[in-house]
């Protein structure tokens, strides 16, 4: 139905806009030039793994919505199943 089309639609976009976000996020954290070792470890637990923890949701949902035949990628099924 065209409800159910439309929730999809908007866990789609929402899953996409917080995809789109970290990605940012995450390249800001690997481009990070860090004064020591501890201070860039400490960079990456506070920072970096936050933010792929973040995207890593997002692309679960993504890929909750999108069909397997149109997803361009393998899942984490066909990788560790398949």
């Amino acid at each position: 139905s065209c409800t159910a089309v439309a929730g999809d639609l908007d866990r789609l976009t929402s899953a996409m806009d917080v995809l789109a976000a970290r990605q940012g996020v995450i390249q800001a954290a690997i481009d990070h030039d860090a004064v020591d070792n501890g201070a860039h470890a400490n960079h990456v637990q506070n920072t970096l793994v936050p933010a792929m923890d973040a995207a890593r949701i997002a692309c679960d949902d993504i890929e909750s919505i999108v069909p397997t035949d149109l997803w361009p990628m393998p899942s984490y099924t066909d990788m560790l199943f398949g």
